[in-house]
């Protein structure tokens, strides 16, 4: 499925989507989500630079928060927060029903009238009196549970109501793991790797692989053409030589990914690198270190691809003074300078571990 976004015509598009869906056998719901977007932004005043540019636009910012505003599940709030589990819970407070929108609470009525919702309150608070007593991956499972249970009494609400239920955010899971997934790169005039599309270059991109790493993982395995299972195994790739300057933050990634609560990573990582850092910290590191990392390494090998195999003429290559390594002459490693060539003569990898630690062996584990 093409979309042209250069046609700013309401008619154009229409058109262009028209045709779409008269010689397509198929589309998927996210590919209709994509043609819905297509047509409602041309209409759209507010609509941000970032989303004109996107291959496959977002939602505007007015439809995010009004969507946001009117999610039932709590599996899409998390979704929705820029560091997932951690976010839901700092969220969390006595009344979960807080955690819905205002308009939507569970009333005294609608557990007198409507089947499950009692039976279902009193699981949840059985499991918050264990929750109390719980540590490490058991209060991590538990907390997973009463959010399944409240997603369950909403959808009763909803139900009972003959309003429409949402679909489970695992049926988004399943829908992305199998939709093509396009993605075209190529050179600014400053030289850089500029990624069009879902691509690991983008910190935004890895950070969704990363919040559903197993789901994605999971749902992809067994199918061979889909684009999200060469994506995760690019990401793998990336991640195992992307984080050698970055022992806490390779770590942190790994207890993440195998689903280690927040507390628990805290204690663990402040143990065994003599660290004194909170869960809020670790959180940042998780939300927005890792994923710049992962996308930054992921523009570095694209570079050294492209003058390798593509253009070998194209770049001059330059030795690090302090390493020795021999690496692309090129700003993605080796910061930029007054000096003949425009570079400094040492890599950005050695430079940045001298400034942190002020002194030359000094090692950056952030």
């Amino acid at each position: 499925m093409e979309l042209d976004y250069h046609v700013s015509s309401l008619e154009e598009r229409k058109k262009i989507v028209d045709n779409i869906c008269q010689n397509q056998d198929f589309i998927s719901d996210t590919e209709k989500k994509y043609l819905a977007d297509y047509l409602l932004f041309v209409g759209e005043n507010k609509q941000t630079t970032k989303e004109r540019k996107q291959e496959y636009p977002i939602v505007t910012q007015n439809r995010k928060k009004t969507t946001n505003k009117r999610e039932s599940s709590l599996e899409d709030i998390i979704f929705s927060l820029r560091n997932g589990e951690d976010g839901i819970y700092g969220m969390i407070i006595k009344d979960k029903n807080q955690l819905m929108d205002p308009r939507e609470k569970i009333t005294q009525e609608d557990i007198d009238n409507i089947p499950g919702i009692a039976e279902n309150l009193e699981v949840i608070d059985k499991l918050n009196q264990q929750l109390e007593k719980a540590k490490g991956n058991k209060k991590y499972q538990i907390k997973l549970n009463i959010i399944e249970v409240y997603k369950d009494i909403y959808l009763m609400k909803e139900s009972f109501k003959n309003i429409t239920a949402r679909p489970k955010l695992s049926s988004q899971w399943k829908a992305i793991a199998h939709v093509a997934l396009p993605e075209q790169v190529y050179i600014d005039e400053k030289g850089m790797p500029v990624a069009e599309g879902f691509s690991l270059m983008n910190a935004e991109n890895v950070s969704i692989l990363l919040q559903h790493y197993e789901q994605f993982k999971g749902e992809s395995e067994e199918d061979f053409q889909s684009d999200m299972k060469f994506l995760l195994m690019d990401l793998d790739n990336i991640i195992n030589h992307a984080f050698d300057r970055y022992p806490v933050l390779y770590d942190l990634l790994q207890m993440r990914l195998m689903g280690y609560p927040g507390e628990e990573i805290k204690t663990t990582l402040n143990a065994r690198y003599d660290l004194q850092h909170s869960v809020q910290y670790y959180s940042t590191l998780w939300t927005q270190k890792i994923p710049k990392v992962i996308s930054e390494q992921a523009k570095k090998d694209y570079i050294t691809w492209y003058y390798t195999y593509q253009e070998p003429m194209g770049h001059a290559w330059k030795k690090c003074g302090k390493c020795g390594k021999t690496l692309l002459a090129h700003p993605l490693f080796f910061s930029p300078n007054s000096s003949k060539d425009g570079l400094y003569s040492i890599c950005r990898d050695c430079r940045s571990r001298k400034i942190v630690k002020g002194d030359n062996d000094g090692e950056d584990m952030q």
